[in-house]
């Protein structure tokens, strides 16, 4: 048998492959291996110097004469041309990747490869492999039959050879659904194969629906983009119910499975913020609908006490710049006291200690929030602090 007949059964081989490659929906492997089969095919009138160099046994790469050593040219790059490019002295370690640095790397890997030999040869130091095929060496003989220990024990107590024609998962034991085909794998894949011939190579598309279908995908569950399933709250619920046993699963699983009710939280503890003028509608459209009679009442009643909002009454008073921060207090005191009389302010902050604030806090975090420490004597020299977290310290 010639080199180039040993080619050809390795074409036939991989003609073989190409339903499974379909079924499997690996269709840009289905579409390189048709392709590559055709060139292949007409290698002897296309390309009759590459055809020579089959006839000679060049279709594959030696590097040692092991038996079944022989490895295809494009493994062979990655475990040599792109290893070296990739590791210490590589293009990747900080050489770059630009046009000059890959021609100089690469016309300068033959001189450095022949100053190798020579060191090696000069230094009597080589590097050699056993003789050996890994594959018959002890430990991996060892571990092949503890494998095979390992598979029989799994098949005694799920056994797939029995009289049940459905299909089921080894390990799990899931039965698998009518729409399951992966048994017919072959069938599939020569039908979507059957389509390829005629039709343009590179922009000829499969659908990935016509794919043979397996346990998995029949048992994958969508989950909305919006949702979020934490799984130790579900394994949770049903442990609380092998304790209780006072609760079906049905009822503890009709809650929505998410690690904080999305009704009250955007995310993980942060409360979702007040809507406000949603409520100031709700209070417009409840007064509209009042009578004249219920919505103005004959007398308004005498104010006795006053409740301002120190955060907006910030912006009642002008800051004077150059003057001290006890003339600015005393400026709120006057305008409180002048147009509201006996008053009580009362501001937002936030402390140290957790506060219904908190979540607020967390929200604003990323914006930038200085604390200043000031006494009353303490000359105002920038913008009006509103968005500062102030903090009065009193000589007195």
């Amino acid at each position: 048998m010639t080199y180039y007949a040993v080619a050809m059964t390795y074409i036939s081989a991989l003609t073989e492959c190409l339903p499974i490659f379909a079924a499997a929906g690996h269709f840009n492997y289905l579409k390189s291996a048709h392709l590559y089969m055709q060139n292949m095919q007409q290698l002897e009138t296309s390309y009759p110097t590459v055809y020579q160099k089959y006839q000679k046994g060049y279709h594959v790469i030696r590097r040692s004469d092991q038996f079944w050593a022989g490895l295809g040219s494009d493994l062979v790059i990655e475990q040599t041309l792109m290893r070296s490019l990739k590791s210490t002295g590589g293009l990747t370690r900080g050489s770059g990747m630009t046009e000059e640095q890959r021609a100089l790397w690469t016309l300068s890997s033959p001189v450095c490869s022949e100053y190798n030999v020579a060191m090696q040869e000069f230094s009597d130091c080589t590097y050699t492999s056993s003789e050996q095929h890994k594959e018959a060496t002890k430990s991996r003989m060892e571990r092949d039959q503890s494998d095979l220990g390992k598979i029989q024990e799994k098949l005694q107590s799920c056994n797939p050879f029995s009289d049940d024609p459905d299909l089921r998962n080894v390990v799990s034991g899931v039965v698998a659904n009518d729409d399951v085909n992966v048994d017919n794998l072959l069938v599939v894949g020569k039908e979507l194969a059957e389509k390829l011939p005629g039709q343009p190579i590179f922009t000829y598309a499969c659908k990935r629906r016509d794919k043979a279908k397996t346990l998995g995908d029949s048992s994958a569950v969508q989950v909305a983009a919006d949702q979020t399933i934490d799984p130790a709250l579900l394994f949770q619920r049903p442990l609380v119910i092998s304790r209780a046993g006072n609760l079906s699963l049905e009822d503890v699983l009709e809650y929505e499975l998410s690690p904080f009710p999305p009704s009250l939280f955007e995310a993980k503890y942060i409360f979702r913020k007040a809507d406000k003028p949603q409520l100031a509608k709700a209070i417009d459209a409840y007064a509209q609908g009042l009578s004249a009679v219920e919505h103005a009442p004959d007398d308004v009643p005498k104010t006795e006490n006053y409740v301002l909002d120190g955060g907006s009454l910030i912006h009642r008073v002008k800051w004077m710049k150059g003057t001290t921060y006890g003339l600015i207090a005393n400026g709120y005191a006057d305008f409180v006291v002048r147009n509201f009389g006996r008053a009580t302010v009362v501001f937002d902050g936030y402390s140290d200690q957790p506060s219904i604030k908190d979540s607020t806090h967390q929200r604003r975090q990323k914006k930038h929030h200085p604390k200043v420490n000031f006494t009353e004597d303490t000359i105002f020299m920038g913008k009006k602090m509103s968005s500062c977290r102030m903090v009065l310290t009193s000589s007195n």
